[in-house]
């Protein structure tokens, strides 16, 4: 859909750099497809996002991380085309949403029960320690309607990480901040 796969937004670079730093530093000879579904407004559509799953099946990726979402249920169109990957064997992780904390707001896929939902937790300055860490306030929460299982499935740090946004560095806070953590620790697991 774009002539280019440079990400004028800033998200794509910033989520992928953080997968990048923990699979390079500790498996050199890993492959990372980065794959550009937002405009510059950091906007898709349905379609858009719908036809990228197809693309990525082609790809046949052990895992695939998903910083983004919208609100949906576990039978939406959203969850029913990331089925098509976990049926493949592929992992699916994605982030919860940054809608907290109020209760029952994790987005799609995340909702999905075959997706691996990632929520956002606040070290407290204690990065060496997870004594004192909290879940962040505006991490999504569930439950989610029509699921016994709870969600998220786990939080990682998502609040005050430091990465590359289009020219320079920024310092940001979400979900999908935590899930490239996830994605990275899951894929040397």
């Amino acid at each position: 859909s774009y002539e280019s796969g440079y990400d004028f937004y800033g998200h794509g670079t910033f989520v992928a750099y953080e997968a990048a730093y923990i699979i390079y530093k500790l498996m050199p000879n890993a492959k990372i497809i980065s794959y550009r579904i937002f405009d510059e407004y950091g906007e898709t559509t349905t379609e858009i996002f719908l036809e990228s799953i197809d693309a990525i099946k082609k790809l046949k990726p052990d895992i695939v991380s998903i910083s983004a979402g919208a609100f949906g249920n576990p039978n939406d169109v959203f969850s029913k085309k990331i089925e098509e990957l976990t049926d493949m064997g592929v992992m699916v992780v994605s982030a919860a949403g940054n809608y907290g904390p109020t209760s029952s707001t994790i987005l799609s896929p995340a909702c999905s029960p075959d997706v691996f939902g990632i929520g956002a937790s606040d070290p407290m300055m204690t990065v060496d320690t997870v004594l004192d860490d909290i879940v962040c306030t505006w991490s999504s929460r569930g439950p989610v309607i029509g699921l016994s299982e709870p969600k998220p499935d786990i939080v990682a740090p998502g609040e005050s990480i430091i990465g590359p946004w289009r020219n320079s560095e920024r310092v940001a806070s979400g979900t999908s901040l935590s899930t490239p953590l996830v994605t990275g620790a899951s894929t040397i697991v």
